[in-house]
C-alpha cells in the first residue's frame, strides 16, 4: 500500500513538473485498491464454536482414559516460590509419550482450587479451573467454574459458571495460563 502511495506521488509530481495539476491515473488507483487488504484476503477466522466442541470432546476422551495414562507426581517444595506457595503438587498424565493433562493441587487447608491443563499433540487446548476441584474428575461442563479455550497459541473463548461479574475476556488471563502450562511442561520429571 505504501509503495502504491509513493508511486502515485511520483507520478503526480512528474505530471506537475510543467506546472500543471494532475490527478493520479486510473491505472495507479486500481493498483492501490488491489493492494489494500480485503476481508477475503485476511487470515481465515476460526470457527470458535466448532473448536470449543472439539476441545470439549478431547477433554472427555482424556478424562475417560486417565486410569490407563502414565501419571507422574511432582511435589512443589524447592520450586520457584510462586509455584511452591500456590500448589502442593502437580500431576502429569501421559499417553503414548505425550502429556495430555496436567492438574495442580493446592496446599491442604489453604484452598480447594485446582487447575487442569489439556493438551493435544503438545498444544494447549483447554484450561479448567475449579474452585472446589477436590471432587470427582470429569465434571460436566455446566458445573465447571471456568474454562479457557485455546487455539494456535491464543485464547479464543472463556466460559464460566460462577457468580463473579465478568466484564469481558481478559487476554492477560489466557497469556498467564499459557505461560503456566509451558512452565509446568518444563518442570515435568
Amino acid at each position: 500500500m505504501i509503495v502504491g502511495i509513493a508511486l502515485s506521488a511520483i507520478l503526480a509530481s512528474c505530471g506537475n513538473a510543467g506546472g500543471e495539476t494532475s490527478e493520479a491515473t486510473p491505472e495507479v488507483q486500481t493498483t492501490m485498491e488491489e493492494a489494500a487488504p480485503t476481508e477475503e484476503s485476511a487470515a481465515p477466522a476460526i470457527d470458535v464454536a466448532a473448536h470449543v466442541k472439539k476441545a470439549d470432546a478431547l477433554r472427555a476422551s482424556i478424562e475417560g482414559t486417565l486410569d490407563a495414562a502414565e501419571k507422574v507426581t511432582l511435589a512443589t517444595e524447592g520450586l520457584r516460590s510462586q509455584i511452591a506457595q500456590k500448589w502442593s503438587m502437580i500431576h502429569f498424565y501421559e499417553t503414548d509419550g505425550k502429556v495430555t493433562r496436567i492438574k495442580t493441587y493446592p496446599h491442604e487447608g489453604v484452598s480447594n482450587r485446582t487447575e487442569e491443563f489439556y493438551f493435544d499433540n503438545g498444544d494447549l487446548v483447554m484450561v479448567v479451573i475449579e474452585d472446589d476441584g477436590s471432587g470427582d474428575r470429569g465434571k460436566e461442563k455446566e458445573s465447571i467454574d471456568k474454562i479457557y479455550y485455546f487455539h494456535g497459541g491464543e485464547m479464543i473463548e472463556e466460559a464460566h459458571n460462577t457468580e463473579e461479574t465478568e466484564y469481558g475476556v481478559r487476554n492477560s488471563d489466557g497469556e498467564r495460563l499459557m505461560q503456566e502450562a509451558a512452565e509446568y511442561l518444563e518442570l515435568m520429571p
